[in-house]
């Protein structure tokens, strides 16, 4: 029997992990394993370049993917036949923060590629609160996530975190081949709803670009996550959404019970 309960919609990074914060505590930990403390933010710019030099970059199954994602992302599980280029990238990226450092040392850009994917897999924690909100919400709502990303790594981040079965449904870029706010995700989304005769109680999410976005295009209530940002410059960005400043503070438009 299907639930008639009302649907909540997380986003996951930067919303349920802390993801920006791992990414930069990630490649300090690398730049310290080189005795180059400063060279983190070399280390995204080489990210950044190489990865807009792909191919792989604009296929669907990589929509949604950002550079620093891109760094420990299982390629041969989204395509086989990129599974070459995805590698090539990451020891790209090494081997040029290797080659900046203008001195010779004995790691090498394999070493730091294994090194890199192990921290950030260690590093996928749940945010503060975030266990208590959606243990608190899944018993009145039905818990779904929209996220950017591949579809491997975002589905690996929910086993990691133990999540798997607690999303009823999940939307991934990677996996429809377009970003959230787009209209196919969007659409997606109204069919799952109307078909099961169900409706959205809240968006919540960190990004206005992606997260707020997809509330606006689908007429549903959005929740601001702008934890780190003042809270009026969130206001003016998006007047019509709820901001809040930490998961603990979700109120849902439709009440947290029933």
């Amino acid at each position: 029997m299907v639930s008639d309960l009302p649907v909540v919609i997380f986003d996951l990074d930067d919303t349920l992990i802390a993801d920006v914060a791992a990414r930069d505590a990630a490649v300090r930990q690398i730049a310290d394993l080189l005795d180059a403390p400063s060279l983190g933010p070399t280390i995204l710019e080489n990210a950044r370049r190489c990865w807009r030099g792909t191919h792989c970059r604009q296929l669907p199954a990589m929509t949604g993917v950002s550079s620093w994602e891109a760094l420990w992302t299982d390629f041969g599980t989204e395509r086989a036949d990129i599974a070459d280029e995805g590698q090539r990238y990451r020891l790209r990226v090494w081997q040029e923060t290797l080659d900046g450092l203008g001195r010779r040392t004995d790691i090498t850009a394999e070493e730091l590629d294994v090194q890199y994917a192990r921290i950030r897999r260690s590093s996928v924690v749940p945010v503060s609160g975030a266990v208590d909100v959606l243990s608190r919400l899944a018993a009145t709502h039905q818990l779904w996530l929209a996220t950017h990303g591949s579809s491997s790594l975002q589905r690996e981040k929910l086993s990691l975190l133990g999540m798997t079965d607690l999303f009823g449904e999940v939307f991934i870029s990677g996996e429809i081949g377009s970003t959230k706010a787009s209209p196919p995700v969007v659409n997606l989304i109204q069919k799952r709803l109307r078909r099961n005769g169900l409706s959205v109680c809240g968006v919540i999410g960190d990004s206005i670009e992606s997260d707020m976005a997809l509330a606006r295009a689908g007429s549903w209530p959005g929740i601001h996550l702008c934890s780190g940002q003042l809270e009026e410059s969130c206001r003016r960005a998006v007047p019509d959404a709820t901001h809040i400043n930490d998961l603990a503070q979700v109120l849902l438009p439709c009440a947290d019970s029933r």
